[in-house]
């Protein structure tokens, strides 16, 4: 995987600052904004000097619906962030690998992320799947040998690692648990 330039770190943090209104005179960096094929105005930034943009601002009327960043300088979005019309983050995508395809998708509710799949291998369904209770992680399922069936099922308390199943049958549920899984926990990155 590629690492991220320092001199992008400036789109990271992007992504939280609030929307400026459209209507707004142009800053420094920004480019001439666009519309999109669904009429959506699109506002544009440079932050490298490159002439190209680094950021989007997508908005639909006067609420903003989505930002876009490239964080390596292709030209292409590696993070998406889709708003609300309250404003709130609903849904978040990322290309970590910068190979134009999506790898972590996750959800929200109320603010606080519910779900996150991880698409490690580019399959029709995700690799790892993380559900999580009031924003912190409750459980996450993994498929270790690609075949589309959850593997490992990991339950979490408090952050904590409290329960590990296993599904022998291939039916896609736990039927073997380990109370103390600490020791036998696989990280995401380590599938057979």
């Amino acid at each position: 995987m590629k690492s991220l330039p320092t001199a992008l770190l400036p789109l990271v943090f992007a992504l939280g600052c609030p929307a400026p209104p459209p209507d707004r005179p142009v800053d420094a960096g920004e480019l001439e904004p666009e519309t999109g094929p669904d009429g959506s105005l699109i506002r544009r930034w440079d932050l490298d000097g490159d002439g190209k943009a680094n950021i989007w601002r997508v908005f639909q009327g006067e609420t903003q619906i989505r930002t876009d960043l490239d964080l390596n300088g292709d030209g292409k979005a590696d993070t998406r962030r889709h708003l609300d019309e309250r404003g709130e983050v609903k849904k978040e995508e990322a290309d970590l690998d910068f190979d134009s395809k999506v790898d972590i998708v996750a959800s929200f509710e109320g603010g606080k992320k519910v779900q996150e799949l991880a698409f490690l291998h580019h399959r029709a369904t995700a690799d790892v799947v993380r559900l999580f209770v009031d924003g912190k992680l409750a459980e996450k399922r993994r498929d270790m040998d690609g075949d589309g069936v959850y593997d490992v099922f990991e339950y979490f308390d408090s952050g904590r690692l409290v329960r590990l199943g296993r599904d022998t049958t291939g039916d896609g549920q736990p039927d073997e648990f380990d109370e103390r899984p600490e020791a036998e926990a696989v990280p995401d990155e380590e599938k057979g």
